[in-house]
């Protein structure tokens, strides 16, 4: 095991005790990227059973409470997600503060590539996310300061260069249209993107819901569009059309939806570009500014005010 023996390493590996996983000759941990601040390992043991054990913080539990609710409701529709199993009766999670252990069943699948995404796959992972805004009813924690509620307002200006800032005051002429009043609420996946998503055949399996919670659901469509459907980093109409359509063959954009679909665009845009700012990956922030204006413009052509009348 060529792992550095961190604290969160060495929790882990006592976690996999309280489990029963690591009694066993030949088990083996193997890193997995995230990039959020927290340890996520690839369990293999004998007999080709694997797992996933992912440490945090045990500040965060009410947040992984929520996962396992969002696990359980999804285990009602074709969609898959990593479950987590018990270590003990009725304790779905190993924690001593300030750490917490949950073990996953690992789920086989390779994530879309960004970039690359065929029409037909698009219109899957609208249909995808639909089923999530309508099987996902509830929550047993509040988590209302999520991603998608954090619209920024202190760009710093002496670290943006002209064009971006152009980029950025062009979004939020159109953002500021955007009245959330009469739109449709419920429980978001609120990072819907293609490294939160598998794929194995016909079956699709979604992951990481840190950021769910109460939202507007057009904001999840909209973010998780501007992720979806771009080619080589550029905005694509074709499979923004695939990827409506698959989310309508299950649920209906209502006609308040359909006004404010531009602006939920823009806002997106702006709110996940500046994550990626806040996080020094200046590419990628510089790609979702691009992505969103092109989003506008093309929202702004005779065929999509169209499909809101």
């Amino acid at each position: 095991m060529d792992l550095r023996q961190t604290p969160e390493i060495k929790f882990a590996q006592a976690a996999l005790k309280a489990y029963g996983l690591a009694h066993a000759d030949g088990v083996v941990l193997s890193a997995i990227p995230t990039a959020r601040s927290r340890t996520v390992l690839k369990v293999e043991m004998p007999k080709d059973a694997r797992y996933i054990i992912r440490v945090s913080d045990s500040a965060a539990n009410h947040l992984l409470e929520n996962e396992i609710h969002i696990t359980a409701q999804l285990a009602r529709t074709n969609l898959k997600s990593a479950a987590p199993i018990p270590y003990a009766a009725e304790q779905m999670f190993y924690t001593e503060s300030p750490r917490t252990a949950v073990v996953m069943r690992f789920i086989d699948g390779q994530h879309p590539v960004a970039g690359k995404v065929s029409e037909a796959t698009a219109r899957r992972l609208g249909e995808a996310l639909a089923q999530f805004h309508t099987v996902v009813t509830g929550l047993p924690h509040g988590n209302s300061d999520h991603l998608l509620s954090r619209y920024p307002t202190d760009w710093p200006q002496h670290k943006l260069t002209t064009a971006q800032l152009a980029g950025i005051r062009q979004l939020e002429e159109v953002a500021g249209l955007f009245n959330a009043a009469k739109l449709p609420s419920g429980i978001i996946h609120g990072d819907f993107h293609t490294n939160n998503i598998l794929l194995d055949g016909d079956d699709i399996a979604l992951l990481d819901f840190e950021h769910s919670g109460q939202g507007i659901l057009l904001l999840d469509i909209a973010r998780s569009a501007l992720d979806i459907c771009q080619t080589d980093r550029v905005f694509n109409e074709s499979l923004l059309t695939a990827y409506i359509a698959g989310y309508e063959a299950i649920r209906s954009l209502t006609a308040e939806e359909w006004k404010m679909f531009r602006s939920a665009f823009a806002y997106a845009a702006l709110v996940v570009s500046y994550w990626f700012y806040t996080h020094d990956l200046m590419v990628e922030s510089n790609q979702f500014i691009g992505c969103g204006i092109a989003a506008v413009k093309l929202l702004n052509s005779a065929s999509y005010q169209k499909a809101g009348d």
